[in-house]
C-alpha cells in the first residue's frame, strides 16, 4: 500500500517516455472488476488518489484511468501542481466527470499556458473551485483570466502575484465576474518592477475590484502602480478588509488617513516608501486599533513621538516590522513592549542603529511568546541583550544578529548562548562582519541545534568557518548559505 501523506504536497507528472517505471502492484494485469474490487475494498481513498496520480506516469495509463476515472471513491481535496507537464495534468482532471478539487495550486510554474487553463475550466468540472493559486507563473496572462473567471464563478482566494503579463484588463475582469465571491486576491509584484515603475496593474483595474468584490477581506497590491484614487475607492468600497499589502504603490498621507478613517477592522498593513508619511501612521495607530501586523517597509525617518502614538494605541500588535530606520530610538519601542507585553510574536528592527540592550532586556521581562527576532546591524546591541532574550524567550524560532564591518558587540558568549538555551530554533542568521565570533562557537552551533533547518552566515571573512560549516555532519538542514566577498556556498 501506497504510504499515507497529505494530497496536496504531491507533485503529479506526467512523462509518456518513461516506460521503465514497474506499474504499482500490477494492477493493469487483473481484470477491471478485480481492480475495482481492490480499491473499493483494501485501499483507503487517499491511497486510491495517490494510485490515480501515480499512473500518470506509465504508458498505459489510460486503461487505467477509464477504469477509475468516474469512480466516486477516486476523490481529490488540495492538489500541488509544479512540473513540465502541468497542461496535460489540467486536461485529465477536466476529463473526468467528478469535480475538480476545492483547492488547486500550480505556484511558480513556467509550463501551464492557455492550453491547460481552457482544458480545465471547459467541462463545467470547477464548480466547486475555491481556491486557485498561479502564483509566479510567466505564461498566465490576461486571456486566462478572462477564461478561468468566465468559468469558475465561486473562487474566493486567487493569487496571481509575480504574473507579470496579466495587466488591468485582467484584473477588471476578475472584479466584473467574481464580484462578491472574492474575499482575498494577491496581485503583488517583483521589487524591482517597483524600481522601475514597470507595474501594468494601476488605479484602472483596481477600480473594478473595489467596485464590485465589496466582501474583500485581503487585498496585496504590493508593487502595483496604486494611487490614492485606487486606494480612496478600497477604503470606502471594501469596509471588511483586513489585510492589506500597499508597498511600493504611489500612494500619500491623504490616501493613507483616508484609509485609517473608513477601514478600520484592519488586523494587517503594510506600507512604505514615503518618507514623510509619519501623520498617516498616527491616523493608522489611533483609529486601526485591531492592527496585529503592522509593516513600515522602507520608512527611515519614522520619529520617536510617532512611535509613542503606536505603542500607547494599538494593544494587539504581534508582529512589528521597522527595519533600516535612522531616527527611532529604543524608548518608544519599549512603551510598546510593556504595552503589548506577551502578544508580540516577531520584532524586526534590523538596521535601527540606536537600538540598545535596555530594549532587549525589556523584551525579555515582558515578550515571554517571542518567536522571531530580526536585530543584524543593531550596533548598540550586545551580547549583553541577545542573552537576556534567549533566557526568557523560550520560544524563539528564528532570530538574526551581528553586524557588517563595525558590528564587535556580539561575540561567542552569543551563539553559544543560544546554542544552549533556544531549544526550539528553526533559523538563524549570523552576519560577521568584524565581530569576534570564531569556529568553536560555529561548530557548536551546527553539531547540537538539532531543530535548525537552516542557517546563514554573511560577510563571512574567516575561511575556517567555511570549513567548520562543510565539514560536520547537517543532515538535519534544508539550507546552509554561507556568503563572502569571494564566494557564496549554498547547500539546500
Amino acid at each position: 500500500m501506497i504510504e499515507e501523506e497529505e494530497v496536496e504536497e504531491v507533485d503529479i507528472i506526467f512523462n509518456e517516455e518513461d516506460e521503465n517505471i514497474k506499474e504499482p502492484l500490477s494492477l493493469l494485469t487483473l481484470p477491471n472488476g478485480i481492480i475495482s474490487l481492490i480499491f473499493r475494498e483494501f485501499l483507503i481513498l487517499q491511497d486510491i488518489s495517490k494510485l490515480d496520480i501515480a499512473y500518470c506516469n506509465h504508458k498505459n495509463r489510460d486503461k487505467f484511468l477509464n477504469i477509475i476515472c468516474d469512480d466516486q471513491y477516486v476523490q481529490y481535496n488540495n492538489i500541488k501542481l509544479n512540473n513540465k507537464n502541468v497542461d496535460n495534468t489540467l486536461i485529465w482532471f477536466s476529463k473526468r466527470k467528478i469535480n475538480i478539487p476545492s483547492k488547486i495550486s500550480i505556484d511558480w510554474c513556467d509550463s501551464i499556458t492557455l492550453i491547460g487553463i481552457t482544458g480545465l475550466v471547459t467541462n463545467n468540472t470547477c464548480n466547486n473551485l475555491i481556491s486557485l493559486n498561479l502564483r509566479g507563473c510567466k505564461h498566465i496572462n490576461d486571456d486566462c483570466i478572462i477564461m478561468i473567471v468566465n468559468n469558475c464563478h465561486n473562487i474566493q482566494i486567487l493569487d496571481l502575484s509575480f504574473s507579470d503579463n496579466i495587466t488591468n484588463i485582467g484584473i477588471s475582469e476578475i472584479g466584473r465576474n467574481l464580484q462578491l465571491q472574492l474575499q482575498s486576491l494577491s496581485i503583488e509584484r517583483f521589487y524591482y518592477d517597483i524600481l522601475d515603475n514597470v507595474s501594468d496593474i494601476s488605479d484602472l483595474g483596481i477600480i473594478d475590484i473595489a467596485k464590485y468584490c465589496t466582501n474583500l477581506h485581503t487585498l496585496n497590491i504590493n508593487g502595483c502602480k496604486i494611487t490614492n484614487e485606487g486606494l480612496y475607492e478600497i477604503s470606502h468600497n471594501c469596509p471588511n478588509l483586513k489585510y492589506l499589502d500597499i508597498f511600493g504603490c504611489p500612494i500619500t498621507n491623504l490616501g493613507v488617513i483616508d484609509l485609517a478613517n473608513h477601514c478600520s477592522n484592519l488586523t494587517y498593513f503594510q506600507f512604505g516608501m514615503d518618507e514623510s508619511i509619519n501623520n498617516s501612521i498616527i491616523e493608522i495607530a489611533k483609529k486601526c486599533k485591531k492592527l496585529e501586523t503592522l509593516a513600515f517597509a522602507m520608512i527611515r525617518c519614522i520619529t520617536d513621538d510617532t512611535m509613542i502614538e503606536v505603542a500607547r494605541n494599538i494593544n494587539s500588535l504581534k508582529e512589528l516590522y521597522i527595519r533600516g530606520n535612522k531616527c527611532i530610538s529604543d524608548i518608544p519601542l519599549i512603551e510598546l513592549v510593556r504595552n503589548v507585553s506577551s502578544n508580540l510574536l516577531v520584532l524586526d528592527i534590523q538596521g535601527c542603529k540606536k537600538m540598545t540592550d535596555n530594549l532587549m532586556i525589556e523584551i525579555g521581562n515582558y515578550c515571554s511568546n517571542l518567536t522571531s527576532l530580526f536585530i543584524r546591524d543593531c550596533n548598540g546591541i550586545t551580547d549583553l541583550g541577545v542573552i537576556s532574550i534567549v533566557n526568557h524567550c523560550l520560544n524563539l524560532k528564528s532570530i538574526s544578529i551581528g553586524g557588517g564591518r563595525k558590528c564587535e558587540n556580539i561575540s561567542d558568549i552569543s551563539i553559544n548562548e543560544i546554542t544552549n538555551r533556544c531549544l526550539y530554533l528553526q533559523h538563524i542568521t549570523i552576519c560577521f562582519g568584524c565581530s569576534p565570533i570564531t569556529d568553536e562557537s560555529i561548530i557548536n552551533l551546527i553539531k547540537n541545534s538539532c531543530s535548525l533547518k537552516s542557517i546563514t552566515f554573511n560577510y563571512v571573512y574567516n575561511n575556517g568557518i567555511n570549513e567548520a560549516a562543510e565539514s560536520y555532519s547537517i543532515d538535519h538542514l534544508k539550507t546552509l548559505d554561507i556568503a563572502t566577498e569571494l564566494r557564496n556556498l549554498r547547500r539546500q
